[in-house]
Formats: C-alpha cells, sequence, structure tokens
C-alpha cells in the first residue's frame, strides 16, 4: 500500500515506520480502503487497537492530501 510507504517516507523514527506498517495492516485486515478511511474519521479505532495516537491520527487525516500528491505523479 503506497499510502504506507508515503507516510514513512515522512518520518526517521523506525517506531514510527513500525507504527504506520501495523496500521496499514490492520485496515487491510478489516476490509478498509482509504475512501473509507477518510471519510470515517477513526483515529480511535487505531488507538483502541494499539497504534500511536499521533500516528493514528495522521492516518485518518492525511488521505485527502496523499491522494492530492499522488495525482501529481
Amino acid at each position: 500500500m503506497q499510502y504506507c510507504v508515503w507516510h514513512g517516507s515522512k518520518v526517521r523514527s523506525e517506531t514510527q515506520k513500525q507504527q504506520y506498517q501495523l496500521a496499514r495492516d490492520l485496515t487491510l485486515d478489516k476490509g478498509l480502503d482509504l475512501e473509507l478511511l477518510y471519510s470515517d474519521q477513526d483515529a480511535q479505532f487505531y488507538i483502541d487497537h494499539g497504534i500511536m495516537e499521533g500516528v493514528a491520527r495522521r492516518w485518518v487525516r492525511d488521505v485527502k492530501l496523499f491522494l492530492d500528491q499522488y495525482d501529481e505523479f
């Protein structure tokens, strides 16, 4: 999932990179896609499943930013 790679490229911390990978895995395990992720805006779901708060909040918030940048490629 390019969204996870994109987030990982924005952080230096290996811990945060791993947290984004966990968020990706949880997203895929639950059958969610970026459209659902963005429309639900449910960072608490990820926090409740052990994802760091900052990572969880960015994970659900940054979908539009990612898609806007992705469209430029």
